[in-house]
């Protein structure tokens, strides 16, 4: 079983918190760090350049309050997002965790971050790719949680990570610490500690320990206890919306809160398009060479994002209509092996639908967020301003990252099935979707549905099968429970509205071609070698490796086993490393079936599996050493 924040933890929390704040915190001040009115201003997470995270008490919740009680920046790290709103709660991550204000406490807690990814199906993620073990699935406590602490207590069986539990992790603000703060501060343990290559790895509910057992170069010593930051890692995976994890200047804090109300459109103004640069009228699908995903559109999450490439075609202007739409084509989409059915260049056939949201920003902020962690193919502002356009960000032809899983019953069939390698394949919103995003927070405005059924009207008259009809025509609560977007929006009207365009312009939508949905097959070659898209390994592969504190890992993929044994052969040069620092793990779906790490000098060594028959195994090249590290890695 999985323990939660169930009715016999509250008394535990509100005990502890209560005794917390009789110590408060003492905070680093950065440069750029402000006090404020109820809170303090950080910049250690903001990325540079001034910005940062406010935490604050406010409507929002008194986060300040229990940010100090907990420890402050030396118990959590530094505030990294702003508030936001999940499954009723609000939340606000730090670099350690997530803090969750419980109105029924008054207070604010940690959240169980470690039980939330599993909640999101991400355990697969973080065992391959971060070396955080499995949670145990039923502890045998039967759900008595008294029994549970006895049990997952006695899972601390790696002195040097149980020390570190148990030990006060702020002497100067917590003047006395007993096992029941250890728990509050990092939750049970879900796991028995694991061996990963040069470290031992230990999963609680808010956190995660690696000791690590080997010198390795550029490493923490042997016998040093780090923390995998739970806060941080829900930024990466997902967990915390984008729109929350965009940095503020201080001058700005007021407005930091989640909105509680909805501010009534303004007047609709008659569109303009004075200077608008050079316009060129959209005449069919192929009005742009059609470029593969850019560099920082490879991996979706904000944090692994770098510089883009500029397209060709940036800067230039369509004529949607009569709306100019600025070309971006430079932020994110997906890649080539994201979408296994599609490939990224999709089929006109498999383009049918529309999904409408708004991204709860202005148009800066929009902006800003739109290229970091999410993408969608047009942002529509408030009003006609030369300075604000529209913006294409993706070309309709390629898949944005806007829609997501879907849990509302809408789509929930085959046709939309993402199949990721390595992955389950699950019901997703992007897969024939084109999105528009709308600047602010409440119902578009005349304006900003004039502009997207101008798009609408203007790509179906080019060859989008767009059927206009509510089953394909939808906002973004009607296929996620969990979103308010695009508020009571009219859908009828708009598909009114289209309609009505189409039929001014002597044009008839176009009928719905049949959809062919393909059999997923693995990609021969994928592009990135990553756990989700893995090359395939047949006879013998190599490469090289930059390792980090995080270590650098290189994917393969073995398809249709047949249960026979399978030796593997490893051997690496550039550097004389240590047992543990540079290897091969193998893995068949969460099973791990051998790890192949040998001694720099100790080259050539094999390892033979055993696999089941008909499942097909990952294969993670890895290295911790902070250089050049050439492997080899055969198949016999």
């Amino acid at each position: 079983m999985r323990l939660s924040q169930t009715s016999c933890l509250r008394l535990l929390f509100s005990v502890v918190l209560a005794a917390l704040a009789l110590h408060p915190a003492t905070v680093g001040a950065a440069a750029g760090d402000a006090p404020l009115p109820n809170g303090r201003f950080y910049t250690e997470a903001g990325g540079g350049g001034g910005l940062g995270f406010p935490i604050m008490n406010n409507a929002n919740g008194a986060f300040w309050t229990a940010f100090q009680a907990l420890g402050g920046t030396d118990a959590l790290g530094y505030p990294a997002s702003l508030p936001y709103q999940e499954g009723g709660f609000t939340y606000q991550a730090v670099q350690g965790a997530l803090l969750q204000w419980r109105p029924d406490l008054n207070t604010a807690v940690l959240a169980n971050t470690f039980e939330q990814f599993s909640a999101a199906g991400l355990d697969a993620v973080l065992l391959q790719e971060r070396q955080i073990p499995l949670p145990i699935s039923d502890d045998g406590s039967n759900g008595n949680y008294q029994r549970a602490v006895t049990i997952r207590l006695s899972w601390l069986t790696d002195s040097g990570i149980a020390q570190r539990f148990y030990a006060n992790p702020n002497p100067a603000v917590f003047k006395t610490w007993t096992r029941d703060d250890a728990i509050q501060l990092y939750g049970l343990p879900m796991s028995m500690p694991e061996a990963f290559g040069p470290f031992v790895s230990q999963r609680f509910q808010r956190i995660t320990f690696q000791r690590w057992t080997q010198k390795v170069a550029g490493m923490p010593a042997p016998n040093t206890v780090v923390r995998v930051l739970g806060g941080d890692l829900a930024k990466e995976e997902g967990l915390v919306p984008p729109e929350a994890q965009t940095p503020e200047a201080v001058t700005s804090v007021a407005d930091l809160t989640v909105p509680n109300e909805t501010p009534a459109p303004g007047p609709a103004p008659t569109p303009v398009i004075g200077n608008a640069g050079t316009i060129q009228r959209a005449t069919g699908p192929n009005q742009f060479p059609l470029f593969s995903c850019r560099a920082s559109a490879m991996n979706p999450k904000a944090s692994q994002n770098v510089a883009a490439q500029t397209a060709p075609e940036a800067g230039q202007y369509l004529l949607y209509g009569s709306t100019p739409v600025k070309i971006m084509h430079d932020n994110n989409c997906w890649s080539p092996a994201q979408l296994r059915q599609m490939r990224n260049h999709r089929n006109l056939s498999d383009i049918t639908e529309v999904v409408i949201h708004w991204t709860d920003l202005d148009y800066a902020r929009s902006v800003y967020a739109l290229q970091r962690g999410v993408s969608v193919h047009w942002l529509v502002p408030l009003a006609p301003d030369p300075s604000q356009p529209a913006l294409e960000m993706v070309d309709p032809r390629n898949a944005a990252w806007h829609a997501g899983p879907l849990n509302e019953g809408v789509w929930e069939d085959a046709a939309h099935l993402l199949c990721v390698p390595g992955t389950t394949c699950l019901p997703n919103g992007n897969v024939h979707s084109l999105g528009f995003e709308n600047v602010g927070n409440s119902v578009p405005n005349a304006y900003q549905v004039g502009v997207m059924t101008d798009i609408m009207a203007s790509l179906i008259e080019e060859g989008y099968p767009i059927q206009l009809d509510r089953q394909h025509i939808v906002g973004h609560k009607e296929i996620n429970r969990h979103k308010p977007d695009p508020g009571n929006l009219d859908m009828n009207a708009v598909i009114a509205t289209v309609r009505a365009k189409l039929n001014s312009a002597g044009t008839a939508p176009v009928a719905l071609p049949p959809v062919v949905t393909p059999t997923p097959t693995p990609p021969a070659g994928a592009a990135d070698g990553s756990s989700t898209n893995p090359f395939i390994l047949s006879g013998a592969a190599s490469g090289q490796l930059v390792g980090d504190s995080g270590g650098a890992f290189t994917y393969y993929a073995i398809t249709q086993p047949s249960g026979d044994p399978i030796t593997l052969q490893f051997s690496y040069t550039g550097i004389n490393a240590p047992a543990g620092a540079v290897g091969v793990s193998i893995f068949q779906g969460l099973t791990n079936l051998g790890t192949l790490s040998p001694m720099g000098g100790q080259n050539g060594e094999t390892l033979t599996i055993h696999p089941q028959a008909g499942e097909d195994i990952s294969v993670q090249v890895f290295s911790y050493v902070p250089q050049t590290v050439s492997w080899q890695l055969g198949v016999g």
